[in-house]
């Protein structure tokens, strides 16, 4: 700000650094002004609560630009140190009551459409992802109610429990474009993974793109990525889609 003698947003505004395809990250520190841009041109804000928690980055104005209808996804990145989108799907929903003072602020349902529709609005993939509907990519995760975590469930809310109270233990599947379970016996196409132990692992030196997710493949017996840990730039070029890695089942 004190080179360009504007505020961020503002500044990127004025080189056209704004609109429909553009993801700007946390937008935690902007005014009123800044989040009629993001309403008027359409750019997507991309809310990660647990790393501006942990970093102490402040917290962003979520109800207020959802109220004046900017388009907000639910994200999340390493400062964290966990990859639960479930957890990120609480803390976002409850943050936003504490920074207003006010319970009703981020209804469950908004926060749930952040996390679903939101990133796949974001991602311009709203007509094939983000929600059940035909025509759209078959892409869920059963959550199964009936734990001890998500009791009572007479009368209670769904969409509140599911935000509030499910966990990664709650989640009994996924399905990925109406294909779901590494099982070769429910899903032939999980015969394309190849098989490798975890002593392979690690005498290869490979290691997973995180490490909870790891923990959590390992338990579920579910595909994981990994890559050379030697190789030049491997983490970059992953997250770039230059290098895939090796999927396998262990």
């Amino acid at each position: 700000e004190s080179l360009v003698h504007m505020r961020n947003l503002r500044y990127l505004h004025s080189i056209g650094y704004t609109g429909e395809d553009v993801i700007l990250a946390h937008c935690i520190w902007i005014d009123d002004d800044e989040i009629r841009i993001l309403a008027d041109t359409g750019t997507h804000a991309v809310h990660c609560p647990s790393s501006n928690m942990k970093l102490a980055s402040g917290i962003a104005r979520i109800d207020e630009m959802l109220a004046a209808g900017c388009r907000v996804a639910l994200g999340l990145d390493g400062a964290h140190n966990h990859m639960d989108a479930l957890v990120e799907l609480r803390q976002a929903g409850i943050l936003q009551k504490v920074r207003t003072n006010r319970p009703t602020a981020l209804s469950p349902l908004q926060a749930l459409e952040m996390a679903t529709l939101g990133g796949a609005r974001a991602l311009g993939q709203e007509d094939e992802l983000g929600s059940l509907e035909p025509g759209k990519k078959a892409d869920l995760a059963v959550i199964n109610p009936d734990r001890l975590n998500m009791a009572p469930r007479i009368g209670r809310d769904p969409v509140a429990q599911v935000v509030y109270q499910a966990t990664h233990e709650n989640v009994e599947a996924t399905m990925v474009d109406g294909v779901y379970d590494s099982d070769p016996k429910i899903n032939p196409q999980a015969k394309k993974y190849d098989k490798i132990s975890i002593q392979e692992v690690v005498d290869k030196k490979l290691a997973a793109m995180d490490l909870t997710a790891s923990i959590m493949c390992l338990e579920q017996k579910m595909p994981m990525l990994v890559f050379g840990l030697e190789e030049e730039n491997s983490i970059v070029n992953a997250v770039h889609g230059k290098f895939t890695g090796t999927k396998v089942t262990v």
